[in-house]
């Protein structure tokens, strides 16, 4: 058998929301055995929207995926949870997401959220923007999307 044709026989790992528009992966953390999967989510239709979520997968297998409710949804305050990551940290599952909370989208502020109940059910926690945008003294139009990876004994983040 050819290197093609093998490659064609394997399985291929694939998740699709069951409605509403998808983009950004946020990343997959096994909790408990169970593998979860975060991406940008509009479930209010099937186009981009500023009014972003955070869609919510799980696997037993990394295979076949169960979505489930909503992990993240603006909060009053925010216009939308844009990209970010979703890690594990010493306190146990967090959310880094670039919260919008005003017009000029470009300046995002980065939140965490933590579930309230086993990986269900984020809020933001705490209730102030982690980082209320970028440094002062730049020329930078745009800050969001914060990507974080352990260091020793912290965090180092990555913010488009």
């Amino acid at each position: 058998m050819s290197p093609v044709s093998e490659t064609r026989q394997r399985p291929r790992v694939h998740f699709t929301a069951q409605h509403g528009w998808t983009n950004d992966p946020h990343g997959i953390l096994r909790v408990d055995g169970r593998f979860h999967m975060f991406f940008q989510y509009n479930p209010a239709g099937v186009t981009w929207n500023e009014a972003c979520h955070w869609g919510q997968a799980v696997s037993d297998d990394l295979i076949r995926w169960t979505e489930v409710d909503v992990a993240l949804a603006p909060a009053p305050d925010e216009i939308g949870c844009w990209s970010g990551s979703a890690v594990v940290d010493s306190e146990g599952p967090v959310l880094a997401y670039t919260r919008v909370a005003h017009d000029d989208w470009g300046r995002g502020a980065v939140a965490l959220a933590r579930p309230t109940e086993p990986m269900a059910s984020w809020v933001r926690r705490p209730l102030e923007s982690v980082l209320d945008g970028p440094p002062e003294g730049y020329d930078i139009i745009a800050f969001r999307d914060p990507q974080l990876r352990p260091r020793g004994d912290g965090w180092v983040a990555v913010i488009g």
